[in-house]
């Protein structure tokens, strides 16, 4: 009876425009969240970066390293602190050697650096060593007025430390930094990770500070008052992407996350997708947590005190993979599947209704993608160290980079996701990228 029933009532409705205007409400959600990434692609071709004033006093700096089994890079990097365009008093290199095997630990001493081993196999991951690290440095070293933090395979620009003393002394408590790539051209995987924040510097970061808006810490390269980590009672964000709920956390009491475009570091990305799949199902899945946390905070902080700000971190940390590749290659294609088979709908309306969207989401992602990267790819031209033949090249790898990024977010929806070091074999020197 109740099969005999169906076809006869389904028809009367029409499923197809049911789920367009679902269609329409999905993509008119995302589109709405995501306006300003757009507007702020746009502006960022006619702005320029924020300069801040020279400084009038140089203050102490505490550079903080934490690194796993990282013999390879280790050297490197320090040789690039050191080299820096800034008294030598005026600094201290502090290397935590977290749950080391290899020879990390004794590279740092020989480079002169002052290295705390750790051997904690219970509370695993970046952010606990960072916690251990900060607070010796802050008994080891009274003149300390900030931090500086690094990963191991970071090299470092001579002005780094300069150009961020002068955002410290201005009176901003934290600072991150135009994060380059040391090995862009190596493949499209790296690539895809460089391009990603090459776009988050030159566009959003910047963007950001022109219209006097908070950004976010983005993993290393940035500085922090030592007044804060007091505050705070060492580092105290344990999160998959500790640096963004960081930088959240400090948002919304009231601090403010600057950008400063001179001071550069270089950064080395994931050459196998591998790697990369695992390095991003930790960045989506601690996307998600920070959602979970502060979703209800920035919406009670945006009623209060409103504030663009409110928005952009509540859109960096919304889950639209769930909106996205949820809705149009799961629940669209299976609803209408189920509604076609039960009212003997033709395969052709199924493609037409269910099939269809994907299809032309996935066009427009790309045409999207390859837009950005041409538009990202020409202001970053200079910055971007590769041979020009690699740099157009992939341009149009960009798309299945970024369209798989989607898809691992939305996989570690489901996923349980734990902290893993990415191993580095990079050995290249500042002189290299030079």
């Amino acid at each position: 009876m109740v099969f005999k029933f169906f076809p006869e009532i389904l028809p009367e409705i029409n499923f197809g425009e049911i789920l367009s205007l679902i269609n329409y409400i999905v993509f008119a959600i995302l589109a709405i969240i995501y306006f300003h990434h757009n507007l702020f692609l746009i502006l960022s071709i006619f702005f320029k970066k924020k300069k801040y004033q020279e400084a009038s006093t140089n203050h102490f700096y505490a550079f903080i390293i934490s690194a796993r089994n990282e013999e390879k890079v280790i050297g490197n990097l320090i040789d690039s602190i050191k080299a820096q365009d800034y008294p030598a008093d005026l600094y201290k290199i502090y290397v935590i050697a977290d749950n080391c095997t290899d020879n990390t630990a004794s590279i740092a001493k020989e480079k002169g650096a002052n290295v705390i081993e750790r051997f904690n196999t219970e509370l695993i991951g970046k952010s606990y060593a960072l916690d251990e690290v900060l607070k010796y440095a802050i008994n080891d070293e009274e003149r300390v007025e900030a931090f500086i933090v690094f990963d191991a395979d970071n090299l470092v620009d001579k002005s780094f430390t300069k150009e961020m003393n002068k955002a410290f002394d201005e009176g901003y408590k934290i600072a991150t930094s135009f994060r380059n790539s040391k090995n862009y051209g190596s493949t499209w995987v790296a690539s895809g990770a460089g391009m990603t924040f090459f776009r988050e510097c030159r566009v959003m970061h910047r963007m950001r500070s022109r219209f006097k808006m908070t950004t976010y810490v983005s993993g290393t390269g940035f500085m922090v008052s030592k007044d804060i980590i007091e505050e705070n009672g060492g580092w105290v964000n344990h999160l998959l992407i500790e640096d963004v709920e960081f930088s959240i956390d400090e948002y919304l009491k009231g601090y403010k996350v600057a950008y400063v475009a001179d001071a550069i570091m270089y950064d080395e990305h994931p050459e196998s997708f591998k790697d990369s799949w695992r390095q991003r199902m930790r960045w989506c899945k601690g996307n998600h947590q920070c959602f979970k946390k502060f979703h209800f905070k920035l919406f009670k902080n945006g009623i209060k005190h409103p504030s663009y700000s409110n928005i952009d971190l509540y859109a960096h940390t919304f889950p639209a993979s769930i909106l996205s590749v949820g809705w149009l290659g799961f629940v669209l294609p299976l609803s209408y599947g189920i509604y076609a088979l039960v009212a003997n709908v033709s395969f052709q309306k199924y493609f037409e209704a269910a099939v269809r969207p994907l299809i032309d989401s996935l066009i427009f992602c790309v045409a999207y993608t390859i837009l950005v990267a041409i538009i990202v790819s020409v202001l970053c031209w200079k910055d971007i160290k590769a041979k020009q033949i690699k740099k157009i090249w992939h341009i149009f790898t960009f798309p299945l980079y970024a369209i798989s990024y989607l898809l691992i977010s939305f996989i570690s929806i489901f996923v349980k996701v734990q902290w893993k070091p990415i191993k580095h074999i990079e050995d290249i020197k500042i002189e290299d990228i030079k």
